[in-house]
C-alpha cells in the first residue's frame, strides 16, 4: 500500500507537532519531549519504553502559552513501533476536544481539511 493511499484512508489528518507529552501506563509514568505528530484521533510520542496492544493510558500534552495549558486524554497503545508508541484516543472532555482542534487548525497546513474533518464526524465517530 502507497503512502498516499495510506494517508487517503485516515479519517483524521496528521499534523507534524513537537509538543511535551506524558503517559501514564499501568504504574508506570513516561515523559517524553517530543510528539512526532497529532490528530483528533490520537498521538505519536517518541520514547524507548514498550507496552502490550491496547494497554489504557492517561495522555498530558502541555502546550506553550502566555500561561501554559495542559491538556488531558484517555487513550490506548495502538501501534508499537520503532522510536516510539502510536496512542488512539479514546476520551476527552470538551475543553481539552476545543484545545486540540484549535491546535491541529493553528499548525495544519489546511485548516479547512481540518475543519472539513470535523464536520464529517460526530465526536470522533464517523457519520452514518
Amino acid at each position: 500500500m502507497s503512502e498516499n493511499s495510506t494517508h487517503e484512508s485516515r479519517e483524521f489528518t496528521r499534523v507534524p507537532l513537537h509538543l511535551e507529552v506524558q503517559l501514564k501506563i499501568a504504574d508506570k509514568v513516561i515523559k517524553s519531549t517530543q510528539t512526532r505528530d497529532l490528530s483528533m484521533k490520537g498521538v505519536f510520542v517518541i520514547c524507548r519504553e514498550k507496552f502490550p496492544l491496547h494497554s489504557p493510558c492517561d495522555v498530558s500534552l502541555f502546550l506553550q502559552a502566555m500561561e501554559p495549558i495542559e491538556v488531558h486524554f484517555r487513550g490506548k497503545v495502538e501501534r508499537e513501533m520503532e522510536g516510539g508508541l502510536a496512542i488512539e484516543f479514546t476520551e476527552m472532555d470538551l475543553e481539552s476536544f476545543e484545545h486540540l482542534q484549535k491546535l491541529l487548525r493553528y499548525n495544519s497546513s489546511d485548516s479547512d481539511q481540518i475543519d472539513e474533518e470535523l464536520h464529517t464526524h460526530i465526536g470522533l465517530k464517523k457519520k452514518s
